[in-house]
Formats: structure tokens, sequence, C-alpha cells
């Protein structure tokens, strides 16, 4: 479960963060919507791995430069942290599980 909840939070990412110019970022947005409901039917465990997999993945883009110099911190912009930390701490969740009233 470790390792396909990390291939879904870099796919997520990958969506969540596609821009102009490169991919579609209207199509990916669609499928990271779909994604999101299939996403809320996920099982506690479930959740737990992909909280899991985000937090690494936060720690890995954040680290400290390497011997070299080279971090990948400056290039995470303020949506690709936001959606990251959502997942890590669960609040992703919150739209699904306590859905707004009319």
């Amino acid at each position: 479960m470790k390792t396909l909840a990390q291939v879904v939070v870099l796919l997520m990412e990958q969506l969540t963060t596609a821009d102009r110019p490169g991919i579609d970022w209207q199509a990916c947005g669609d499928i990271t919507n779909d994604m999101w409901f299939e996403l809320a039917k996920a099982s506690p465990a479930e959740r737990q791995a992909l909280a899991e997999a985000a937090a690494a993945r936060l720690k890995e883009l954040l680290r400290e430069p390497d011997e070299y110099g080279y971090t990948p911190a400056p290039l995470v912009t303020p949506m690709h942290r936001q959606f990251l930390e959502s997942l890590a701490d669960g609040s992703a969740w919150n739209e699904f599980d306590f859905p707004a009233g009319p």
C-alpha cells in the first residue's frame, strides 16, 4: 500500500501543479477533480498511507542543500506546498468528510 500511495501522491502532485506552458493544465484539473472523488472513498489505512507518502515527499522537496548546494526547495510553489501539507495533515479530506450545507 505504501508504494501505491507514493505513486498516487506523485501523480496528483504533477496534475495539481501543472501550469502553462506544458501539459494541458485544464485537463489535469479535470483528472485531479475526478481522482479526489475516488480517493474520498479511501479507507483510514489508505488515507494514512497517502499522508505518510505526502509528508515524505514534502520532506524530500524541502531538504537542505546537498554537497553540491542543490535543493529543490525553491521550486516548491505555495500551492504545491499546500497540496502536500493538506494530504500529510489530513485536511485534504475535510470537504468530503464535512461537506458544507446548502
